[in-house]
C-alpha cells in the first residue's frame, strides 16, 4: 500500500524550505564591494562625569583606546574637552534641586575617531561596539580605565 500525501505533509515542507531560505539569506557572506562601501570614518564623542584632574592629565598623555571587555582597539582620541562636574543639590527647606559645581572634579567630553561600518540603522566601530546617541561604552587606554561613559555625539567624516 503506497503512502498517500496529506496537506499537513505539504505545508510542513513548504515552511522548512521558506525557512533555509530566510537564514541563507540573511546570514550569506557579503561581496567585498559591499564591504568596502560600508567602513566609514566615525568621529565620536563620550562624556565622563565626575573626573579628576590626573584623569585628564592621564587621557592627554595617550592616544590609543581599547574595549574593555574584549581588549579590542576601538580607535585613537582626536580631542579632549572638560567643564566644572556639576551635581545635583537639594535645598532642604525648599526640597529645591539646584545643580552645583563640585570641587576638583570634571566632566570631559573625548573624541575618539575609529574606523568604523555602518549596519542595520546603526553604526559599529572597528572593535564592533554599537555607536548611538545615550550608549555607554567601557574603555582604556594605557593609562586609565574608563569603566561607564556615555555617548553624546558622533559625526561619519568620509
Amino acid at each position: 500500500m503506497g503512502k498517500k500525501i496529506n496537506i499537513v505533509d505539504v505545508i510542513v515542507i513548504i515552511m522548512l524550505i521558506v525557512i533555509a531560505f530566510g537564514l541563507f539569506i540573511k546570514f550569506k557572506p557579503s561581496g567585498t564591494n559591499e564591504m568596502a562601501a560600508n567602513h566609514k570614518t566615525i568621529d565620536y564623542t563620550v562624556k565622563i562625569d565626575g573626573v579628576r584632574n590626573y584623569t585628564i592629565n592621564a587621557l592627554e598623555q595617550t592616544t590609543a583606546v581599547y574595549r574593555a571587555k574584549t581588549n579590542d582597539y576601538m580607535g585613537e582620541i582626536v580631542n579632549i574637552s572638560y567643564e566644572p562636574y556639576r551635581a545635583v543639590k537639594v535645598i532642604e527647606e525648599t526640597a529645591e534641586q539646584q545643580l552645583v559645581p563640585v570641587q576638583d572634579k570634571y566632566t570631559v567630553y573625548i573624541t575618539i575617531q575609529t574606523e568604523g561600518r555602518e549596519a542595520d540603522m546603526m553604526y559599529l566601530d572597528s572593535s564592533g561596539t554599537e555607536i548611538y546617541i545615550g550608549g555607554n561604552v567601557d574603555w582604556f587606554t594605557k593609562w586609565v580605565n574608563i569603566y561607564s561613559s556615555q555617548i553624546v555625539g558622533y559625526e561619519i567624516i568620509s
